[in-house]
């Protein structure tokens, strides 16, 4: 790992370079292959280049990631209906120690 993609990983720039992005997001593929593999997810959503900066926004790029390998959906939770609030209910007696009945 070089100084530089080290530094890439603690504090990306908000748009990398496509060489940039294949540090941080996979080192272990050629320049090439990555190459490709860019332009294929392009073709399913994933942020292009901006031609300004001459790069891709980082936060898009990880928000695209984490919602392509399941990360960011949110969970649906069953919940019980609670029921009616009734604030006008009778006081109830204060709970005490129960006796036992005498036999």
């Amino acid at each position: 790992m070089t100084d530089e993609s080290a530094n890439l990983r603690a504090a990306p720039p908000l748009y990398l370079t496509d060489h940039q992005l294949r540090d941080i997001v996979a080192p272990h593929i050629g320049v090439d292959r990555f190459r490709s593999i860019l332009k294929a997810l392009e073709a399913k959503g994933f942020p292009r280049q901006h031609t300004l900066f001459r790069g891709r926004y980082y936060p898009a790029v990880r928000t695209w990631l984490d919602a392509s390998n399941g990360l960011g959906k949110t969970a649906t939770i069953g919940m019980a209906e609670d029921g009616e609030e009734n604030w006008d209910a009778p006081k109830k007696r204060r709970p005490g120690p129960k006796m036992a009945d005498a036999h």
